[in-house]
């Protein structure tokens, strides 16, 4: 299966999202689990999307979300497995600040997270989940 990798560097294959939102602070919310990853401000709901919605993607790295994914990691919040939107960026391209389509979805699990200097990194492995109706995408650009 896939990895997907969140990173500083020109590797990337996945990117954040604010879903509706392309505020970072808004990314920062839907990562506050109070009492272990506590951030100031309000946490917030992840909305809902289904196929075929709209959805902000920000390639931009922030030291407070990283910060709070790897409190996510440290503390095995939902036990470091998650379903994820997959989205369309078209051809390849190493931007993914878009806003794009999602396409189907995948499960993950977090393997690592990396806040060191300027090195900013998480990586997941996708999975098989039969309670997910799509299926792990492609590892990448031809």
């Amino acid at each position: 299966m896939p990895v997907v990798k969140l990173s500083s560097s020109s590797d990337a294959t996945a990117a954040w999202t604010g879903f509706f939102d392309t505020n970072v602070n808004t990314i920062r919310s839907f990562l506050d689990r109070p009492p272990s990853c506590n951030a100031p401000g309000e946490a917030a709901e992840i909305p809902m999307v289904t196929v075929g919605d709209q959805i902000n993607l920000t390639n931009g790295v922030t030291v407070s979300v990283f910060d709070a994914l790897g409190c996510w990691f440290v503390n095995d919040i939902d036990d470091r497995e998650y379903v994820v939107p997959v989205v369309d960026i078209g051809e390849c391209t190493s931007s993914l600040n878009a806003t794009v389509p999602v396409t189907g979805f995948v499960s993950v699990r977090m393997q690592s997270v990396v806040s060191t200097g300027t090195l900013r990194e998480a990586t997941f492995a996708t999975y098989w989940n039969p309670a997910v109706p799509s299926q792990p995408g492609t590892d990448g650009c031809p």
